[in-house]
């Protein structure tokens, strides 16, 4: 079963990270940031003081998922095609395939106004409909992405999320 759900695809596993809470609560993790730009040390060794500051990620919850399957004896012996073999990668894809959902029912629902026109990483009207005008700006607007003390992000495009009836298009592009 897990390395049908390791093998499975996640397109989420480029932008996020799996992490680990100890209970089913509500739960404000937090992210360390190093707020300055790293200084050339003197010649005396002196290193100058830095400021460590922390970005909060609120109301993270994890649940439980599953389903329970029930198999009589007599459906195992008779199963002459071998067809229960195949049930450990199928539960692993699905449990991928859930994964996946949530991961991005959580990106579409935009929580705290994660996308928006202030964070320079939304853009709506007419010339931001799909094509390659409107993808160069997004790369652009992701590549010109800083942190709170002005420093390049270095974010480099990777994922180009479109429902399912622009995937040619975005393939294309």
């Amino acid at each position: 079963v897990m390395s049908a759900f390791k093998q499975a695809p996640a397109t989420w596993r480029s932008f996020a990270s799996v992490k680990a809470l100890p209970n089913f609560r509500e739960h404000n993790v937090l992210k360390p940031t190093f707020g300055v730009n790293l200084d050339k040390v003197a010649p005396t060794g002196e290193f100058k003081h830095g400021t460590l500051a922390e970005e909060a990620f609120a109301n993270l919850k994890v649940d439980t998922y599953g389903k329970l399957l029930s198999i009589d004896r007599q459906s195992i012996i008779n199963d002459d095609l071998s067809v229960f073999t195949e049930l450990p990668g199928i539960l692993g894809q699905d449990a991928m395939r859930k994964l996946n959902d949530l991961v991005w029912a959580v990106v579409m629902a935009n929580a705290g106004s994660f996308f928006s026109t202030a964070h320079g990483n939304s853009k709506t009207g007419s010339d931001s409909a799909l094509g390659f005008t409107s993808l160069a700006t997004a790369v652009h607007a992701m590549r010109d992405q800083v942190d709170a003390a002005q420093r390049q992000l270095d974010i480099v495009p990777r994922v180009l999320a479109v429902p399912s009836g622009l995937e040619i298009a975005g393939r294309q592009l």
